[in-house]
């Protein structure tokens, strides 16, 4: 038997998870209540230095803007430096195209990453103890919109994100936090709705369950490229360099979507942009999406 070059994607059976897992890294939580993580036993002891917060093999700086500067574990890099996590809108699917079939109509639709999504960054608190824990408040608004992050770092490396959005834009289709994982983080394995990709208003034939696959298996080969691989209904994601894993659980309505492939090089016009998959950049990095859906 050949081996095969598509990486094989494999459904478990549903289960329900009764405990914590423990892991080998970190954990963020995107939450849409107060922050529910009393069951995180505390280990080790936190210590803060200007924006910088260090503990027991890791080390989480912020940049003056709020934005996440750095975050190692064991000398790993977790995520791509000053790349997130920040605000996004940004979808681009041929279908959403309101001028779809029309005489004329242009094929660029509105749902870029603007308005409500944009504006000014900024450290609300800087990293500050509390208790044996520390907490910092990042928000970013445009004076009429504002959409906040909340963090708890816990003592054993488990960083906890509380997420609030406050969009009052009719147009955004799309709202929810991008950010970029460093490279080696290929093998992913998740507790979703799989195996294939869905939306919120395309899903009846994803089923939930654990799956995994690889962030280049992923990719999905169309003609035009454009916004791809969103999974819904995340509970849990795991990704793996084959040395260290850092695991994400999520509270509330979470789709994610995981790329080696920036959405820069998807806002074109899709049906007379001529943009094919060869056409594309492959980075490195893991561009992540965690969206409310």
């Amino acid at each position: 038997m050949a081996a095969s070059e598509v990486p094989e994607e494999i459904a478990t059976p549903y289960g329900v998870q009764e405990s914590l897992i423990e892991q080998e890294a970190s954990e963020f939580t995107a939450s849409e209540s107060d922050s529910d993580v009393a069951y995180i036993q505390e280990k080790g002891k936190l210590k803060v230095k200007d924006n910088t917060i260090t503990g027991n093999d890791f080390s989480i700086t912020f940049a003056e803007d709020g934005t996440l500067a750095n975050w190692t574990y064991r000398n790993t890099q977790l995520v791509q430096p000053n790349a997130g996590p920040d605000f996004n809108g940004f979808r681009r699917i041929a279908n959403d195209n309101v001028n779809l079939g029309a005489t004329g109509g242009v094929a660029e639709n509105e749902n870029k990453e603007e308005g409500a999504l944009t504006g000014k960054k900024m450290m609300v608190k800087a990293p500050k103890k509390q208790g044996k824990n520390v907490v910092v408040e990042t928000a970013v608004t445009n004076g009429k919109d504002t959409h906040q992050i909340a963090y708890i770092i816990y003592p054993n490396g488990t960083v906890d994100m509380k997420v609030t959005t406050n969009n009052s834009s009719e147009e955004t289709r799309k709202i929810g936090i991008a950010m970029q994982f460093a490279p080696g983080f290929e093998n992913v394995e998740y507790y979703a709705k799989g195996p294939w990709s869905n939306y919120i208003d395309r899903q009846r034939g994803s089923l939930l369950g654990l799956y995994k696959t690889t962030v280049d298996g992923m990719f999905e080969e169309q003609s035009a490229p454009q916004t791809m691989g969103d999974r819904q209904g995340l509970r849990q994601l795991t990704l793996d360099n084959n040395s260290t894993k850092l695991q994400i659980t999520t509270e509330g309505q979470v789709a994610f979507s995981l790329s080696h492939f920036d959405d820069a090089q998807f806002n074109y016009d899709v049906f007379y942009g001529g943009k094919h998959p060869y056409d594309l950049v492959r980075s490195n990095q893991i561009f992540a999406h965690f969206d409310c859906s």
